[in-house]
């Protein structure tokens, strides 16, 4: 389930505007991110503008709608995000290999059939057919044609040895 970090109180009169709202972050073309949820059978759409900095997904009436124009209704963060800052590359040009051991073959094999079982799992979880339902799938799909892959490798490697 999706973080609701926002959501329009239902005793606001459509014209009122909250203070409390966050600001709606709309691009000028009209393009938006689009990313759904469905919160007790309500479906939200992302309209904020594409790529916007950060993950809090924000939901903002069309005109004539039960909030005034351009107004967010409703605001979430995705369940499975990471707010860790992505690892910054060597300034040398060297790649940096660690000093851990590197994962063996079954080891590689046990995490990529997790990783569609996760997928598989999340698929569950939104409605038959979303765009968030075949995206899991596609994942899913996509780590059971490695792990398959990995498999065979394994099996190439255990019979020459």
């Amino acid at each position: 389930m999706d973080a609701v970090t926002y959501r329009r109180p239902d005793h606001l009169d459509p014209r009122t505007t909250d203070p409390a709202a966050p600001a709606a972050d709309l691009d000028s073309t009209g393009a938006t991110c689009g990313a759904e949820t469905a919160e007790m059978g309500e479906e939200w759409f992302c309209t904020r503008r594409p790529h916007h900095p950060d993950n809090e997904h924000r939901a903002a009436f069309d005109r004539g709608g039960d909030g005034p124009a351009d107004a967010v209704g409703y605001a979430w963060r995705e369940e499975f995000y990471d707010p860790s800052p992505a690892p910054v590359a060597p300034r040398s040009g060297l790649r940096d290999t660690g000093t851990g051991p590197p994962f063996t073959l079954a080891q590689t094999i046990t995490w990529t059939e997790l990783r569609a079982e996760v997928a598989r799992a999340g698929a569950e979880h939104w409605v038959q057919g979303s765009r968030k339902h075949r995206e899991h799938v596609r994942e899913a799909d996509r780590f059971d044609a490695i792990a398959a892959e990995l498999h065979r490798l394994w099996d190439l490697d255990t019979a020459a040895g």
